[in-house]
């Protein structure tokens, strides 16, 4: 008797996709940014890119996501810490090169007439 068994490829967690619409993104250090999102953009901004010479690992944990990429071509290594609801609020803890911060992201609603997704626009100053 011929039995075959076919492996499921055990498929890493994912970060989940943000609500489509208008985010605003507010840094420790004063950076204020709005950012215009749809699935199809937000999954390339939230994933990132995945370079050729780049590990990238997502683990999901009770409270949040973590987000690890290094780059054999580089030494820096970045970390990326999600915690929250990604259809009204998160917070994003980056650390890279010794340094982190804290980004605290809020749903506004749907993007403007005139943005599209993508549309990122930056402040230095909040409001």
């Amino acid at each position: 008797m011929l039995v075959i068994v076919a492996a499921t490829p055990v498929q890493a967690d994912e970060l989940p996709l943000r609500k489509p619409g208008l985010w605003e993104m507010t840094a420790e250090d004063g950076m204020y940014t709005e950012e215009c999102t749809d699935a199809t953009v937000d999954k390339m901004m939230m994933q990132g890119e995945r370079a050729e010479k780049c590990r990238s690992q997502v683990r999901k944990t009770a409270a949040k996501y973590i987000y690890e990429r290094k780059c054999a071509d580089r030494e820096l290594s970045i970390q990326l810490e999600y915690s929250g609801d990604f259809n009204s609020a998160y917070k994003k803890k980056v650390t890279a090169g010794g340094t982190s911060k804290t980004i605290a992201a809020k749903w506004l609603g749907a993007c403007r007439s005139d943005q599209k997704p993508g549309n990122i626009i930056h402040f230095k100053d909040p409001k």
